[in-house]
């Protein structure tokens, strides 16, 4: 008997936010940008292991084969990949043994040290407890916006401490999903019956078997996974583009040519399985597969016959306002952007992103398009599960520990951050050349009961 193999594991799901299929773009480039995320589809990966070490596993696992099926889950995953994991034991009460690590490779050498400590067991199945200890590790530690995974092994009933299907509940409420992986002896259909309530109450599934020999299979397959890399191709042209990934979040900047242009993007998880959207866009011409021609003037202000192009910007560019879309997120919603108004200054923007004052988090913005007065609308949409329900994030943007900013960078290095408002020696430089050109703005957020300022003003 095994219940959810290693063939039922997830594939990576991918969307394509922009462009739309179908659409038609009089340009000879477009943005490719939407979300790539393995099981939560959260920001990264948060892991807590809750092992059981009660004295049952004698008899159920006399060889250890679940300590094996650990080892070869840490091995699996990507050094490079952002996933934080952390392990709790339990038999007759849980103790975090090893708290959220930053890299795979901390959590794989803690944790192997933890598995030498506990080749004994006894006592006691305190499941509830193990699930209680996991969920606090998880909210004291966790990563801002990662998808949060309890994943528990056990080999029978809970017969001490909290109730589990409590406790699952309870980190389900917290955005902490609760998946079990199950060791039962044959003809014990109620241990099989308890940890399927647990994994439901903890919005997950159950993976189980009578045979240890499946437990690295039950591992593999209990979908703890994460991008490892994603890939934008013009497959019209079969030129691909370079990738901008941070997190989930993706975008690239496709050349198109003059007709169908089938724009195909490619997500890789760190098991090597892989997922395929794509989407088709026109580009206007009667020469298809030849690039589209550009307005020179455009290009060139100084050509002959075109007129003299004139406008005042400063050094450096400017991050005016940013905020976010919705202001007023649902207690169901799953996802908000994060928005920003950049202005050009004497050199074209080379990219944006979103910090933490300590530089433990970064992520690429997205161009979304550009208002009628050429300034850029940059985006990021972060996905959540629950993880903000009864929070205010009015100090989010600001310069003390644990606060963001949104940085834009041009071509010359030149760089400004939001929420800084700087006085000094910024005067007004004129240029005699158009500003870089982008898609117009058209996007039309959600809206809600209430009226929403979507955008806020630099904090003096």
């Amino acid at each position: 008997m095994i219940g959810f193999s290693a063939s039922t594991l997830a594939a990576p799901t991918i969307s394509i936010d922009s462009p739309d299929d179908g659409a038609t773009i009089s340009s000879d480039n477009t943005i490719v940008s939407g979300i790539a995320s393995g099981v939560g589809d959260g920001q990264g990966i948060d892991l807590m292991l809750v092992l059981d070490d009660s004295s049952s596993l004698d008899d159920t696992d006399p060889t250890k084969r679940r300590f094996e099926a650990v080892r070869q889950l840490l091995s699996s995953l990507n050094s490079n990949a952002n996933i934080h994991i952390g392990a709790v034991f339990f038999s007759d009460n849980a103790s975090v043994d090893v708290k959220l690590q930053k890299t795979v490779d901390d959590a794989t050498s803690e944790i192997n040290k933890a598995i030498d400590n506990h080749q004994i067991p006894g006592g006691d199945t305190a499941i509830g407890d193990g699930i209680l200890k996991a969920s606090e590790e998880l909210a004291n530690n966790g990563q801002p916006f990662a998808s949060r995974i309890i994943l528990v092994f056990t080999d029978g009933e809970n017969n001490n401490g909290p109730d589990p299907v409590e406790e699952a509940e309870k980190a389900r409420l917290k955005g902490h999903l609760v998946y079990v992986i199950g060791l039962f002896q044959a003809g014990s259909p109620t241990a099989q019956a308890g940890s399927d309530n647990i994994a439901r109450a903890g919005g997950g599934k159950l993976f189980f078997s009578e045979n240890p020999s499946d437990l690295p299979a039950l591992f593999r397959g209990s979908e703890i996974v994460e991008i490892d890399n994603v890939t934008v191709t013009n497959t019209t042209t079969g030129k691909p583009s370079n990738v901008q990934f941070a997190i989930c979040n993706y975008n690239a900047l496709v050349d198109l040519v003059q007709g169908e242009n089938v724009l195909e993007v490619v997500a890789t998880d760190t098991y090597g399985e892989t997922t395929t959207a794509s989407v088709t866009i026109m580009v206007p011409g009667n020469n298809p597969g030849a690039p589209l021609a550009v307005d020179s003037c455009m290009t060139n202000p100084y050509v002959s016959g075109c007129p003299p192009y004139h406008r005042s910007v400063k050094l450096r560019p400017q991050v005016l306002m940013a905020g976010f879309d919705p202001m007023l997120i649902d207690i169901v919603d799953d996802s908000f952007k994060v928005v920003a108004v950049v202005r050009e200054g004497m050199s074209p923007i080379q990219n944006v992103t979103v910090n933490e004052n300590t530089g433990s988090f970064g992520m690429a913005m997205t161009l979304e398009g550009q208002l009628s007065n050429g300034d850029k609308i940059y985006s990021l949409t972060m996905v959540v599960r629950g993880v903000l329900a009864g929070l205010e994030l009015s100090n989010l943007f600001g310069s003390g520990v644990g606060e963001y900013n949104i940085t834009a960078v041009d071509q010359d290095g030149l760089s400004h951050s939001f929420p800084n408002l700087e006085f000094g020696n910024n005067m007004d430089l004129d240029i005699q050349t158009p500003p870089t050109q982008a898609q117009p703005y058209t996007t039309q957020g959600i809206r809600r009961l209430k009226p929403q300022p979507v955008f806020s003003p630099p904090k003096t």
